[in-house]
């Protein structure tokens, strides 16, 4: 009984080693599977990939101002009120947000916990930021339904894939108030990723990583 053990063991032991070896290899695909935030702002329950995102907006938010310009990232943090509310009394803006790197999206979230909501925003993705715009979609606040906490979603069928996403907000009536932006990463689960983010430093916050020796390389929450 000790011998089948020791060669179970040894078999499993192998098999870990060597699936491990070709994980190494494979981690950002592998990785692939989970539908991780990339704007840098995840909640603690949510993975996310490190992308060192920035965005311009034109013309720049007035109404509250953009003073860290980082107000759309901040995950509504420290405070939720005006602190980290922008606005702007403009017919028009876009905010493009350059990610660094290209990746496939597959949604567009907007949080906006004021009734002064823009009249639509058109989400757009490109590899320049100056032109060749792919149109994935359009949020229009007063046709949808936010959740509890104000979020308005643009969920795609099929991903779009850039380094560059420009948000076009038209007006309503005087103006419009956003709170922060978020935008979420394609999940696949075939191993095809083109994304370097994992190579580059990108890194699962509130997980870790472990082996499963039957579904292979996972993320779970961390302790």
């Amino acid at each position: 009984m000790s011998s089948v053990r020791a060669q179970g063991s040894i078999v499993l032991l192998a098999a870990m080693l060597a699936g491990g070896s070709a994980l190494c290899a494979t981690a950002p695909a592998q990785s692939d599977a989970f539908p991780a935030i990339l704007t840098d702002n995840a909640p603690a329950d949510l993975p996310t990939i490190e992308t060192g995102v920035t965005y311009e907006a034109d013309p720049p938010f007035s109404n509250p101002a953009d003073e860290s310009g980082r107000r759309l990232l901040d995950g509504d943090r420290p405070w939720d009120d005006w602190n980290v509310t922008v606005g702007i009394n403009q017919p028009r803006q876009t905010v493009t947000f350059d990610f660094g790197a290209e990746y496939r999206f597959s949604r567009f979230e907007v949080r906006m916990t004021h009734e002064q909501r823009p009249a639509i925003i058109t989400i757009a993705v490109s590899d320049t930021p100056d032109g060749g715009w792919n149109e994935a979609g359009r949020i229009v606040p007063n046709a949808a339904t936010p959740d509890e906490r104000g979020w308005f979603a643009l969920r795609l069928d099929e991903p779009v894939t850039g380094r560059y996403v420009r948000m076009a907000f038209e007006i309503e009536e005087w103006g419009w108030y956003v709170n922060v932006t978020r935008a979420r990463r394609w999940p696949s689960t075939n191993g095809t990723s083109r994304e370097p983010a994992m190579s580059t430093g990108g890194r699962y916050h509130g997980y870790r990583r472990t082996f499963d020796a039957t579904r292979g390389l996972r993320l779970v929450p961390a302790p």
